[in-house]
Parts: C-alpha cells; sequence; structure tokens
C-alpha cells in the first residue's frame, strides 16, 4: 500500500483512481500549508528574538550608565549583579559577582587601610531585616568611608520572589553625602540621622 502511494506521488504509471488522487493532493496542500506555518514562525521567533536582544540591550544601557548604585544579591548575601556605579563608587572590584559585601569590604581594607575604609561591614544587617521581614520597599541611610571619604547613601531595598520562593535582595542607593554634609557643617538638624526624611514622601 505504501509503494503504491509512492508510485502515485512520483507519477508512476499506475491504475488512476479519483479517490487517491484526491487524497493525494489533500497529503500535499496539508504538507504546504505546514511549512508555510513552519516559515512564518521561524520568522516570527527571529523577529522576537530580535526583539528581545534590544530590549535587554536598551535596559543594560539604561543601567550602567544611571548615576545610582543598583545590585541584587542571593539570600546568602552574595552579589549576583552591581551595576557601574556600584563597582566603582563603593564595592571597588570590577567583578564582585559571587562576594559579600564583607569579603569587599576586607579586600578593600588591605588595599586603602583599615580606618580608610569601613563601608560594607554593616550592610548585611539591613538584608536581614529585608529578608526576614520581607520587605517589598524599605529605605535605609548608610555610611561609612570610601577610600578614606566618608560616603552617606539613601538605600532602597526589596525582596525578590520567583512563585512565592524568596530569591534574593534587590537595591539601590543614592549618593546624598554632599547634602548631608552640609547639614553637619552648618549644624543643621540631621534628618537622616532622625529617619525623618527616609520615611516621608520626597
Amino acid at each position: 500500500m505504501c509503494q503504491y502511494i509512492y508510485d502515485l506521488i512520483k507519477g508512476k504509471n499506475v491504475i488512476e483512481t479519483p479517490i487517491y488522487d484526491n487524497m493525494i493532493q489533500q497529503l500535499q496542500e496539508i504538507h504546504e500549508g505546514i511549512q508555510e506555518v513552519r516559515d512564518s514562525l521561524r520568522m516570527d521567533k527571529q523577529l522576537l528574538l530580535k526583539e528581545l536582544y534590544k530590549k535587554d540591550v536598551i535596559i543594560s544601557a539604561m543601567i550602567e550608565k544611571l548615576p545610582d548604585m543598583l545590585w541584587f544579591k542571593d539570600v546568602e548575601g552574595r552579589y549576583v549583579y552591581a551595576n557601574k556605579a556600584i563597582r566603582e563608587g563603593l564595592l571597588l572590584n570590577d567583578s564582585p559577582e559571587g562576594k559579600t559585601d564583607m569579603e569587599l569590604a576586607y579586600a578593600a581594607k588591605e588595599e586603602y587601610g583599615d580606618r580608610e575604609h569601613t563601608f560594607g561591614e554593616v550592610c548585611g544587617d539591613s538584608d536581614k531585616d529585608v529578608l526576614e521581614n520581607e520587605y517589598e520597599s524599605k529605605r535605609y541611610v548608610e555610611s561609612g568611608k570610601v577610600k578614606g571619604k566618608m560616603l552617606h547613601l539613601e538605600v532602597n531595598k526589596s525582596v525578590v520572589k520567583v512563585d512565592g520562593e524568596i530569591i534574593g535582595v534587590v537595591g539601590s542607593g543614592r549618593d546624598i553625602t554632599e547634602y548631608r554634609e552640609e547639614l553637619i557643617k552648618n549644624a543643621q538638624i540631621d534628618v537622616f540621622e532622625k529617619n525623618e526624611y527616609i520615611n516621608k514622601d520626597v
């Protein structure tokens, strides 16, 4: 039977049967239709991948060029991602992935001196606070020395969940050093220390 259909497709001399001829025609049309769908899906996939790649490039460029520090750590406090601002302005490491704040702080201390780099020693406490309370938006003010200069950051942290399971903490940090140092210099009320500034809408 299979050989007979094969001969029909190949156009060999066989007894003409309208029923089989019609069946073969339908099979050919179905095959062509499937091929058209495959071609269409292939083109759609290529266009989709191109759009996804374009969006990835745009998002990456935005994150890397923003002056704010942006990062993501896993539940163990190890950096999974850190943008250029935090790599250069705080972590002082081009490849912080897989390292904790304490490890990076110790490395910086060895290079710049124990008293010249104090930032990063207590950051884990705020991460622990966010994880234990599952905060989706929690503000902190974190301060310390970086290469001998004081740095004050307004930090916002949130837990990140996948299917209800916490996978880490995402954070952003904005440099408020100039503003806060001006308050201290002029003996004005330090709203950061009193926690007033970070709890009100701005």
